[in-house]
């Protein structure tokens, strides 16, 4: 017998695990889709058009999540020589992960209502419904967090499509800085309980009336 707060970590990792695997997994797919689509045969030539885990998970990069609350996947690489407009489509393809996230988020939500709805969700044990109210909150953190605009994040090459002159150019030599501004931010409780409360309060007004 663990102590409480054992016991509630290992209750938070058996509720949080798998969708940290899918929410992983469909990002990275969502990612490989996209460049496929503009016309990159390279994520469908490195396997990367599939939803197995196998293929998009970083076993390190699990870790760290689960250990830090910091963590990531096998990142897709794409050849944005193939895109017919390279700058602007690499913006959609680094858009399409936190999209992918938020789509299956607004799914979970879905799947929700129907059960409360039909009245079904007491034939569940509340471990059922509570591992779905865990997997709307991983949804929209991976996407809010994948968009913060710092290297090497979507969000960063969201934002560099927009940015011209020298804006532009300074902003690209933040790059290798990227990580550890990030790592930065992560450690700073300021910042971490912010983006936790935004999270919730997203997922809060989602979840309206269940």
């Amino acid at each position: 017998m663990f102590s409480p707060e054992i016991d509630r970590f290992l209750l938070q990792l058996v509720l949080s695990l798998p969708w940290i695997i899918l929410g992983f997994s469909f990002h990275e797919y969502c990612h490989a889709w996209m460049s496929r689509r503009f016309g990159d045969p390279l994520p469908e030539r490195e396997g990367r058009l599939t939803l197995n885990p196998i293929k998009h998970i970083d076993p390190f990069g699990l870790l760290a999540l689960i250990i830090f609350r910091f963590g990531w996947a096998k990142p897709v690489q794409i050849n944005p020589r193939f895109y017919r407009n390279p700058q602007k489509d690499t913006m959609w393809v680094s858009l399409a992960g936190p999209v992918g996230n938020f789509i299956l988020a607004i799914v979970i939500v879905l799947l929700m209502r129907i059960m409360f709805l039909l009245h079904i969700q007491y034939s569940f044990n509340g471990l059922v419904i509570e591992c779905l109210y865990e997997g709307v909150y991983i949804m929209l953190a991976l996407g809010f967090f994948n968009l913060l605009p710092i290297p090497p994040l979507d969000g960063s090459k969201i934002l560099r499509y927009f940015l011209r002159g020298s804006i532009g150019y300074y902003f690209d030599r933040l790059e290798p800085y990227g990580f550890i501004i990030l790592i930065l931010l992560v450690f700073l409780g300021g910042f971490t309980s912010f983006l936790a409360q935004f999270i919730s309060i997203t997922r809060s007004l989602l979840l309206i009336g269940l």
